[in-house]
Parts: C-alpha cells; sequence; structure tokens
C-alpha cells in the first residue's frame, strides 16, 4: 500500500473541477459572507468595552513615552532602525537576550499618533477590528483545508473561529495596546498559510511571492513567528499531495525572510541572544538552577494546556503571581510529561 493510499490525503484544491467549493459556488458565498459578518460582529461585541480604556503597562514603553512614536511619520525610520526599547530608554539597554525588534506594530502607532494624537481610543478600536480580520483570515483559511464543511452552516471553519474569537486567552492581546505586536504576528501567520494555499492551487508564482513577504511582516511583529518554520512542512504534508521532495523545497524558501530579519534584528538591536540577563523582570529563571529552569519551563507546558480548556485564573504574569521553581520529581510535572508522551504519540 503506498504512502497516499494508506493516508488517505485530502485532495488539494488544485483540483478545482471536483471541489465542492465549485459545487456549491451559489450557496457557499452568501454562507461565508454571513459568517465574516458574525465573526467581526461578534469581536466588538465582546471588546466593545475596551474603547474607553486608557494606556496601561507596557504602553508606555511602546507609545506614550516612546519618543519615536510620538514623532509620528518622522519617528517611523528610527523605529524601523533601532532595538525597539531605544525610544523609550534613549539607548540600547539589552535587557533581554537578542535585544527586542518588533517594529511593525510600532509603526502603527506612530502613524496613529500622526494622525490622532495621544488618543487610547482609536488604537484600542484598531486591535479590535486587527483582531476580527484575524478571525475572519482564519475562517477562509480553514475553508481552504476542510472545503466540504460548506455544506452546512455551524461547520468546523466557521466554530473554530468562533472558538477563537470568544477565547478567554486572547483578552490581554487585545486590551491591551501593546499587544497588537500579538495580533499583527499571527494575522501575518494565518495571511502567510493562506497565500502558500493560493500558490498551490493557482501554480501562480506571486501568490508565493505575497505569502513570503507576509511571513517577513509577522516576523517584524514579533519574533516567535520563526516557529512556522517547522509548521511549514507539516501543513504541506498533511493537507496537501505534494511529494516530499517539493515540501523540503517549498518549505526550504521561507528560511530567507527568516534569515534577513534574524540578520536585521542582530544588526540593529547589537545584541546576542547569548547575553545573560540578571533582571529577574526579564529573566524569571535568574534565581533558579539549570534543572529548575527546565522543570519549571514544562510545569508551563501544562498551564497553558490547562488554560487552553479551563481559562481561570487569568492574569498577565505567571511566573510572578503563580509559577514557583519546580523540580523534575514534582508529581505536577511528572504528569505533564506524561501527557505531552500521550499527545505527541497521538500525533503521529
Amino acid at each position: 500500500m503506498s504512502k497516499k493510499q494508506k493516508f488517505n490525503k485530502p485532495q488539494h484544491q488544485r483540483s478545482v473541477k471536483s471541489s465542492p467549493e465549485l459545487i456549491l459556488k451559489e450557496s457557499a458565498f452568501p454562507l461565508k459572507n454571513i459568517q465574516i459578518l458574525l465573526i467581526l460582529a461578534f469581536s466588538f461585541l465582546l471588546y466593545a468595552n475596551t474603547v474607553s480604556f486608557d494606556y496601561t503597562l507596557d504602553d508606555a514603553i511602546v507609545i506614550t513615552d516612546n519618543k519615536f512614536t510620538q514623532k509620528g511619520f518622522e519617528g517611523i525610520k528610527d523605529i524601523l532602525t533601532k532595538d525597539t526599547f531605544f525610544g523609550f530608554f534613549g539607548e540600547n539597554k539589552q535587557l533581554v537576550s537578542g535585544g527586542r525588534y518588533r517594529p511593525l506594530s510600532l509603526v502603527t502607532f506612530a502613524i496613529e499618533y500622526e494622525f490622532f494624537g495621544k488618543n487610547p481610543l482609536v488604537s484600542h478600536f484598531i486591535n479590535i477590528l486587527l483582531y476580527a480580520v484575524t478571525g475572519i483570515l482564519l475562517l477562509l483559511m480553514l475553508y481552504q483545508l476542510f472545503p466540504n464543511s460548506l455544506i452546512s452552516f455551524f461547520n468546523v471553519p466557521f466554530l473554530a473561529s468562533m472558538l477563537f474569537i470568544g477565547h478567554p486567552l486572547h483578552t490581554e492581546v487585545v486590551a491591551n495596546i501593546k499587544g497588537r505586536d500579538e495580533i499583527m504576528c499571527f494575522l501575518g501567520l494565518l495571511g502567510m498559510i493562506y497565500f502558500l494555499n493560493r500558490y498551490l492551487e493557482k501554480k501562480q508564482l506571486p501568490h508565493l511571492l505575497l505569502s513570503l513577504l507576509i511571513y517577513f511582516l509577522a516576523l517584524m511583529s514579533k519574533e516567535n513567528a520563526i516557529t512556522f518554520l517547522a509548521l511549514v512542512p507539516l501543513f504541506l504534508y498533511f493537507f496537501t499531495n505534494e511529494k516530499i521532495k517539493r515540501i523540503l523545497i517549498l518549505s526550504s524558501i521561507y528560511l530567507i525572510p527568516a534569515v534577513i530579519f534574524w540578520s536585521l534584528r542582530g544588526y540593529l538591536t547589537k545584541s546576542s541572544v547569548t547575553m545573560e540577563v540578571t533582571e529577574v523582570l526579564n529573566n524569571p529563571f535568574v534565581y533558579m538552577t539549570a534543572i529548575q529552569k527546565y522543570a519549571t519551563v514544562v510545569f508551563t507546558w501544562g498551564k497553558y494546556l490547562l488554560l487552553l480548556i479551563f481559562p481561570h485564573p487569568l492574569t498577565h504574569d505567571y511566573y510572578y503571581n503563580q509559577i514557583t521553581p519546580k523540580a523534575f520529581t514534582d508529581i505536577t510535572v511528572i504528569l505533564v510529561i506524561l501527557i505531552h508522551l500521550g499527545l505527541a504519540y497521538i500525533a503521529l
């Protein structure tokens, strides 16, 4: 039995003639449009109260006390060419390993300052709008992966997107203006996969180039977008009929924007990823032994998994408020290891 017969991979949308999207074209578009409107309305319904909120927490670093952001258009050049903290401290403080280079959200703050001045209402509104767009793009991307879902209204893509919008774990990201870097990062990652899918469907190079550009912008929003380098080959393997060689080639192309970004980050922040951070505010493991550090990291995996299922209580700082140093002999750490080994087994 061949690999493709064994796993029975779903036919990718490149086979347009047999696609349910074509068969249900007349009914699918109204259905999706209604779902899009519901996601948009749900987003604003949940977070409408945040437009009355003020600035808080790290908003001072990136907005209210950031001299580059407050220059509007004139500050964009400095935002793009210096460490993210530079505009607040006036120097490279080397507060975190590898520095901080997340300029894209600060560019949007500078544009807002140019047109609206110091106005948290506008910033909160834009956060909600970007969050809603993220949910909408998630819906469209999931329809690419599960086109058969178009036969019903309350389908997997729609319910998953609504769950994403309504999940309490996202509250801080939307309600805190500075959290826009998280929203823009994930929005970019969804766009990256969406246009990669379009490229596989249409075989048009501009779609692939747009996917690469959007991935670079996701990295410019927040560097943890680098993790998607591992997810691209998995996506191609499970959701397309591409050959292994082709998967490796396509996946390796995404190293280009990643290397460009990482080189820019290192050059502009002038900070080493191996630099030791001794301040507990930016390194919660500074007073732990190596064993305690990694045991605590494993425990945190379990914490995230639990909050995904039961999101209570929520706080902006779990290490200070809820998580104490752990050891690998701790029963909770052992349980988390067993759970993740089980999840890995199921995935394989």
